[in-house]
C-alpha cells in the first residue's frame, strides 16, 4: 500500500499497482504547459509525500508521523471512505 498527502487535510491510500498508474497520469499532468504553476506545486507535495506502508500480521497498518501530523489523526478520531480506486483517510 501506499500512502500519499491528499485534499483537504485528508490522505489517499492506493494499492501499489494503482499509486504507478496515478503517477504516471500525474507526470503527464506536470509536464503540460498549461498546467498552474500551483498545480504542479501540489503534484510534487503530493509525490515527494508518498509512503509505503505496510500491514502488520495483526491487520494493523503504519502511517508515518508526518502524514498522520497533516491529516491531524488521533487514535479515536479517524474515518475511511472508499472514493475510486483508494482509501481516504482523515479526521473529522
Amino acid at each position: 500500500m501506499v500512502v500519499v498527502r491528499g485534499l483537504n487535510s485528508r490522505l489517499f491510500m492506493y494499492r501499489k499497482s494503482d499509486w504507478y498508474k496515478v503517477l504516471k497520469i500525474l507526470d503527464e499532468i506536470q509536464t503540460r504547459k498549461e498546467t498552474s504553476k500551483v498545480f504542479k506545486r501540489y503534484i510534487e507535495l503530493m509525490k515527494n509525500s508518498a509512503s509505503e506502508s505496510q500491514v502488520s500480521s495483526k491487520g494493523k497498518l503504519t502511517i508515518p508521523y508526518y502524514l498522520r501530523e497533516y491529516a491531524d489523526i488521533s487514535r479515536k478520531n479517524i474515518h475511511f471512505a472508499w472514493v475510486g480506486n483508494r482509501l481516504e483517510i482523515y479526521s473529522h
